[in-house]
């Protein structure tokens, strides 16, 4: 009798926290649903557009619940910065020198006025992007290689369709295909799944730079052709590389190191650090 009513207490509980978290998630929800504004339809047209399934219906709620203060820059300012970032990776040689970089960056950029505008993602970012993003992280788990993730860690370590405040693209596709060959059929654990996809970054330029005066983040479709940059950027370039074939990978850094002012990011594979 003790053991039955223990069991009803404990499930009791155990219900009211599941109501809780769920009322929360609704509200959440409904608070970036009237923060989008104008863009509203389109969010609600990326939830009508996956009613019946309920997984990916559920992993558009959770985007769209997580949009709150998510934003990108834009302007003439950002603009140049990307298409020095694009020329400079198009040179092809042994070293790059910080110094140099860093130089012309700024003596090209001297007279350009900070007019970068700050756009929220939830009054900006369409249905068809979303549903894009939704679609093609889906097409890449259930693999060997991730099958263990539970749904909430699929949508915490493979679903996000960006890192920081770089530009938002289609980027799924072009690192699917650039990195997809590489996982055989004998790759069946995430570790050796990420050691094939690292193995091969590791083959691109490795130019490290301890500063750069960059007023945004890379965005994707530049960083695959990665030369140069902050470490941040290498540990971006292989979150996309690896979501981009269902291999759970997130970023942590350290603010200073023992010896100096400097910080470090690097990769996590499900909470495991693999660079």
């Amino acid at each position: 009798m003790k053991l039955n009513l223990f069991a009803t207490i404990v499930l009791g509980l155990y219900l009211f926290l599941l109501s809780g978290c769920s009322n929360t998630n609704n509200r959440q929800l409904e608070l970036a649903l009237q923060t989008a504004g104008n863009n509203r339809q389109q969010l609600e047209k990326v939830i009508q557009h996956y009613q019946g399934d309920k997984q990916k219906e559920d992993a558009a709620r959770f985007l769209i619940r997580n949009m709150l203060g998510k934003y990108y820059q834009e302007g003439d300012r950002i603009d140049k910065f990307h298409q020095f970032i694009d020329s400079a990776y198009q040179i092809k040689q042994e070293e790059y020198d910080q110094q140099t970089i860093n130089d012309t960056y700024r003596t090209n950029n001297k007279h350009q006025q900070d007019d970068a505008k700050q756009q929220a993602d939830l009054q900006q970012l369409n249905a068809n992007f979303l549903i894009t993003q939704i679609d093609a992280a889906f097409q890449v788990w259930q693999k060997p290689w991730n099958k263990h993730l539970s749904f909430d860690e699929f949508c915490e370590w493979i679903l996000p369709y960006r890192i920081g405040n770089e530009l938002p693209e289609i980027w799924r596709e072009e690192y699917y295909n650039a990195f997809s060959g590489l996982l055989t059929d004998s790759i069946l654990t995430t570790r050796d799944a990420c050691i094939a996809i690292n193995n091969e970054l590791i083959k691109l330029p490795i130019h490290v730079f301890n500063d750069f005066p960059k007023p945004a983040d890379i965005k994707p479709s530049s960083l695959i052709h990665i030369k140069f940059g902050l470490c941040g950027d290498y540990t971006n370039l292989a979150i996309y590389a690896m979501r981009s074939v269902g291999i759970p990978v997130t970023t942590g850094s350290i603010p200073h190191w023992g010896h100096s002012n400097n910080s470090h990011a690097f990769n996590l594979l499900n909470g495991e650090e693999v660079v």
